[in-house]
């Protein structure tokens, strides 16, 4: 299998970010279940694996700091994963819920 291009590899990592963050918190449990169990989740996995991310720092994509703080935001939802947290009835009130998305917030806004 080919690798995908860099420019579609960042296009996936930014739109994987647009799936998550705390705006999520003023809308209804189906729009939310929709972006974090199924758009943001598959992103996560592919699109901030290590190596992803290290292509995206390497290509001047990404900075070194959100190529790190992309890695600890990923390792975050693999914990909540293995939790009874990873229910859409935590996510408005669970403080790993919020920590996540004010992570995912903090890396939309920097380079």
């Amino acid at each position: 299998m080919d690798k995908i291009s860099i420019n579609e590899l960042n296009d996936f990592y930014l739109e994987t970010l647009e799936h998550c963050g705390s705006f999520l918190l003023q809308e209804d449990d189906e729009c939310i279940s929709y972006h974090l169990f199924e758009e943001f989740d598959i992103g996560v996995n592919s699109f901030f694996e290590k190596e992803s991310v290290e292509r995206l720092f390497q290509a001047g994509l990404i900075s070194e700091l959100k190529m790190g703080k992309s890695m600890i935001l990923r390792d975050f939802i693999f914990e909540i994963q293995e939790s009874n947290e990873w229910d859409i009835h935590y996510v408005k009130t669970s403080s790993r819920w919020k920590d996540i998305l004010e992570r995912a917030d903090e890396l939309r806004n920097i380079f």
